[in-house]
């Protein structure tokens, strides 16, 4: 993505940071139930598999943050779980708090 602009990421595990760093790609610690990732700085925020996570307290509140930390016609791009009746053993691997739908 280095190619498109600055690109900067952020993960709460010290395994992915570290990881990142040996690929040189630049990473910050961060707790998206805490963060502030401030207003307006923002033309793209990924978010892959991390809303549904149990650690997450409340999604809502991090999708808010992340649509202020969103500069004016910025892009959201989220990935995540749907449907429950897609539901396995996998979810409990990785810690699934919720799938989603549309309606939801």
């Amino acid at each position: 993505m280095n190619e498109y602009g600055e690109v900067k990421g952020c993960d709460i595990s010290s395994l992915a940071l570290e990881l990142c760093g040996k690929r040189k790609v630049s990473v910050f610690p961060a707790d998206l139930n805490l963060i502030d990732l401030g207003i307006e700085r923002y033309d793209v925020i990924t978010s892959i598999d991390v809303l549904y996570h149990q650690k997450i307290q409340n999604d809502s509140e991090v999708l808010s943050r992340f649509h202020r930390a969103l500069k004016p016609g910025g892009i959201l791009i989220l990935n995540l779980p749907a449907y429950n009746f897609l539901k396995s053993k996998h979810d409990l691997v990785v810690h699934t708090r919720e799938r989603y739908t549309k309606s939801a």
